[in-house]
């Protein structure tokens, strides 16, 4: 994928460190140029829903056992663009 052509905000669908493919949020630019952080926001769990005391309830956000792991990865390994924030 070509650098002008990801923004801050897009939700991409990229290969992670361990060869998978996954959906991500971009969050900003690493030091290099093509360099670029994700947050993992691939849905492979189950919804669970906390009540808050006094009255309402929110969502985990649980991704993968964890709370929306960052990765760190190049442009190339970014395969297409799903939603653009532009």
């Amino acid at each position: 994928m070509r650098v002008n052509k990801i923004s801050i905000k897009d939700k991409v669908e990229f290969v992670d460190n361990l060869g998978e493919l996954c959906i991500g949020e971009v969050k900003a630019r690493c030091g290099g140029r093509s360099c670029f952080e994700v947050k993992d926001i691939t849905p492979d769990g189950k919804e669970v829903w906390k009540q808050v005391k006094g009255g309402g309830m929110y969502k985990e956000k649980i991704v993968n056992g964890f709370y929306g792991e960052v990765f760190k990865i190049k442009a190339k390994d970014i395969k297409r663009i799903i939603s653009s924030a532009r």
